[in-house]
């Protein structure tokens, strides 16, 4: 299982369901995300890199690196959120 998929240990499948449906709307949500939002989504969760270091490799203020990685995990957070 990919860490995304993880296993769901003691979960009803009820709680199951939910929680792949969960990881089903994040995955078709990050494309949606502007090219740096990905890349600083990725580097922070997946990665460990500090919102400093990705800002000064794109070539931005840390401060408009925080703000975008914010704008995108609102994004993630509505797309995840059951309608």
């Amino acid at each position: 299982a990919s860490v995304l998929q993880g296993s769901f240990g003691e979960q009803s499948p009820e709680e199951s369901l939910l929680k792949q449906e969960s990881i089903s709307r994040l995955l078709q949500a990050l494309p949606r995300l502007s090219e740096r939002q990905r890349f600083l989504v990725r580097g922070f969760y997946f990665e460990g890199r500090s919102i400093d270091a990705m800002a000064k490799e794109l070539g931005i203020s840390k401060s408009w690196a925080s703000r975008l990685h914010r704008q995108a995990l609102a994004e993630l957070k509505a797309s995840v959120e059951p309608a």
